[in-house]
């Protein structure tokens, strides 16, 4: 007589199944999660290469690249002020050519919140979620130093002053109160793509960097809202200062209140993307030796100075003297 024929799994047969589903999954997961993460970092390098294609557009049409940040104003009853972030100048090459005309006739447009939002997917890093704002921001560009303001030492006074030779962008933020030369010549100061391709050369000069601090594209309240910095000291040798890719938590009032989270960071495992002057795109490691970031943040390193020097960087050795060295010396 046989035996009955089995209609279905045994308890233990199931397990036994789940449990290499299990497994396989287990195995798959990382796997999907960096495809996922390698079409975000690509997205974001896109991106970096558009803003770094709009900036040279701006320099070829101008001559001069646009600031790090400049003055405008809401388009509000009583037209108040606002500190524009750098991405203002560049928003025709984004496809928001007749919002610029807009911010540059009347204002930027306004509704019962202030600022109107507006979210441009070029301008963040698919990694970078949450953002702080809805109208976020994940790259700023290259400053060079931290501005400095007050006196040299030997009767002269500056205002948001930093040596051209430290960096790219030149920061336009002006305070009504300043002396009216001293606002007007920061209105002049121009710096372009041609003067940097003498000196360390436009590949070898970082223009734009990621940041995962930044509050909004529409509004640079302080430099680290705008700008990316370099610093004459190693920030993994000195208490409290901020290295590659360090902090990325940070909260806003921290934020603020220190000009040293003008850092690269990102949401990136393992580093950061950066757009070079020649429109290149590269991603460089968080554990990059920091005197080469800083050698390459500067567009002239032999004449690279502390912003509150007395004299100007032709007449005196560079300050550190590691920003004399060729940039091959770091590699």
């Amino acid at each position: 007589m046989s035996a009955p024929e089995r209609k279905a799994f045994t308890i233990v047969e199931l397990l036994v199944v789940i449990a290499i589903i299990g497994v396989l999954v287990a195995l798959l997961m990382p796997a999907i999660q960096a495809a996922r993460e390698a079409a975000r970092r690509t997205t974001c390098t896109n991106n970096m290469t558009q803003l770094a294609k709009a900036v040279i557009i701006y320099e070829t049409g101008h001559q001069f690249l646009p600031p790090s940040r400049s003055m405008g104003r809401l388009n509000d009853a009583t037209k108040t002020p606002m500190v524009l972030n750098w991405v203002y100048p560049i928003l025709p090459s984004l496809e928001r050519d007749s919002l610029h005309k807009e911010i540059r006739a009347d204002g930027f447009p306004v509704d019962a919140s202030g600022a109107v939002a507006i979210r441009i997917e070029t301008l963040l890093c698919p990694s970078g979620t949450p953002y702080w704002s809805n109208s976020p921001l994940s790259y700023v560009v290259n400053g060079g130093r931290a501005n400095f303001t007050g006196s040299t030492g030997s009767g002269e006074d500056r205002y948001n002053f930093d040596w051209i030779e430290n960096g790219v962008f030149i920061d336009k933020y002006i305070d009504p109160g300043w002396p009216a030369k001293e606002q007007q010549a920061l209105l002049n100061a121009r710096h372009a793509l041609s003067t940097i391709s003498k000196n360390d050369g436009t590949s070898m000069t970082i223009m734009i960097s990621e940041n995962s601090a930044p509050l909004d594209w529409r509004i640079a309240p302080s430099e680290q809202d705008s700008q990316v910095l370099w610093f004459p000291e190693d920030p993994t040798t000195f208490a409290g200062f901020v290295a590659l890719n360090q902090k990325l938590r940070v909260n806003r009032t921290d934020f603020l209140s220190d000009v040293r989270y003008a850092r690269p960071s990102s949401w990136h495992p393992g580093g950061f993307i950066l757009a070079y002057c020649d429109g290149s795109v590269k991603f460089m490691g968080e554990n990059t030796d920091y005197n080469l970031f800083a050698r390459l943040m500067s567009s002239n390193g032999k004449k690279a100075r502390n912003p509150d020097d007395s004299t100007p960087p032709a007449t005196v050795l560079p300050h550190p003297a590691w920003q004399s060295l060729p940039i091959t010396d770091f590699l």
